[in-house]
């Protein structure tokens, strides 16, 4: 995966909970916001982004919420 994908990503988990849920593990309207922001983001972005995958991007911040993603290193 590139480091342009993997910093979209990084921006979009943390959006999900920070911003699209003020913050709170759970946002009341979830469902809806989990199809709403995957449709956003497959269009702005193409593949990658299901519904599956927003939720994953959400667990994956609540348990790492500081994590950095940085450059990989590759021969």
């Amino acid at each position: 995966m590139d480091y342009r994908v993997r910093k979209t990503y990084e921006a979009d988990r943390t959006a999900i909970v920070e911003e699209e849920q003020n913050g709170n593990e759970k946002a009341r309207y979830g469902s809806y916001l989990v199809k709403t922001l995957s449709q956003k983001l497959t269009r702005d972005f193409g593949s990658g982004f299901s519904q599956r995958n927003i939720k994953y991007f959400r667990q994956f911040y609540l348990a790492f919420p500081e994590l950095q993603i940085g450059h990989t290193v590759s021969a």
